[in-house]
């Protein structure tokens, strides 16, 4: 790079010869300050982001597994937040 790109900027996956990327991704708008995603991968992920509805990617405490994605939002605005689930 010619300059150092902005944080967030770029998003880099390494995987090893013969692995292979599933991603889902889901747009959702929260009732409550914890949500269950469903995104049966069926193995964990090796990444989640979620993105507020002004498109900026915010942190989250969550608690996953195979199958799911539990968030657990300390405060949540009104509208749809977006969901990324790497594996």
């Amino acid at each position: 790079f010619a300059e150092a790109p902005a944080v967030g900027q770029y998003r880099i996956l390494v995987f090893r010869p013969g692995d292979s990327a599933r991603i889902y991704t889901r747009t959702f708008a929260p009732t409550s300050n914890e949500v269950v995603i469903n995104h049966n991968l069926g193995r964990l992920p090796s990444g989640i982001s979620l993105y507020a509805p002004d498109g900026t990617r915010v942190g989250v405490r969550m608690t996953v597994d195979t199958m799911t994605a539990t968030l657990h939002l300390a405060g949540y605005e009104a509208g749809n937040y977006t969901i990324q689930v790497i594996a």
